[in-house]
């Protein structure tokens, strides 16, 4: 039974708690994206949904205790804005002088800032536009290894960002390339 109590101060529900990522089908965007990868991510959502959780039973996973990680409770954190967005930015300091410095905040990008010749280094979605035949052919290509088809496949449905890095036959990167991931949110 589900009963929503009230709070007799204000008279007004609680908020309801967000959508677990491991329980509710991605809110996809597909609108600007390959009909190829919006086919691979709603495959990847019914292969998720099909396989079972790993357990001491499978090789791979005999010394994790899955029953006390409660994966229900996580949820995708919202995209950094304003003076988080400035404070991520501000504190991804790395090496001087690198070939490209990228600083991500929740799979929203917030800098960008490349300097080498002949490399490509985009947001995913933007790549996914044009260099989309490289992208199918070489993303998420391996099988998931070490029984972690089911995390794959998660990964694959709920995946809404990343970097893209495409150095050609040829070219030498002489300075590294930086990308700072900045997390936030409830959990």
């Amino acid at each position: 039974m589900n009963a929503t109590l009230m709070d007799p101060t204000t008279e007004t529900a609680p908020a309801a708690a967000p959508a677990s990522v491991l329980t509710t089908r991605p809110d996809w965007n597909h609108a600007d994206v390959p009909a190829w990868f919006a086919e691979r991510q709603t495959t990847a959502w019914e292969t998720f949904e099909s396989l079972p959780m790993p357990s001491k039973k499978d090789e791979h996973w005999r010394f994790a205790d899955l029953k006390k990680l409660d994966l229900a409770a996580f949820v995708a954190g919202e995209g950094f804005e304003g003076k988080d967005a400035t404070a991520a930015i501000s504190r991804s300091v790395g090496v001087p002088n690198p070939a490209a410095r990228l600083v991500v905040g929740n799979d929203l990008l917030l800098r960008s800032d490349v300097s080498a010749t002949g490399v490509t280094v985009l947001p995913l979605r933007e790549a996914l536009r044009t260099h989309g035949e490289l992208i199918a052919k070489h993303f998420m290509a391996q099988p998931a290894a070490l029984g972690g088809e089911k995390f794959q496949a998660l990964h694959a449905a709920a995946l809404k960002g990343g970097i893209f890095v495409h150095v050609p036959a040829g070219v030498e990167v002489e300075r590294p390339i930086e990308l700072h991931q900045w997390l936030g949110g409830i959990n």
